[in-house]
């Protein structure tokens, strides 16, 4: 089993924002521009990494639904 690594997810969470010249996110913006992780995965490894909008909030962004 590959080991997650929370502070890549942290980093590209921050490279899309930074793309979008923006401080929130989607995810549906995260999904359109180009985020490396999918939904499902964030799923799949809820209880290691938290949510999406937990790793949003974590990047220093804040989540918007």
């Amino acid at each position: 089993m590959t080991e997650i690594n929370q502070d890549d997810i942290i980093i590209d969470i921050r490279r899309v924002a930074a793309k979008l010249n923006q401080n929130k996110l989607t995810k549906q913006e995260y999904a359109e521009n180009g985020g490396r992780y999918s939904f499902s995965f964030f799923e799949e490894h809820e209880d290691e990494i938290g949510s999406f909008a937990n790793n949003v909030e974590l990047a220093g962004l804040k989540y918007m639904t």
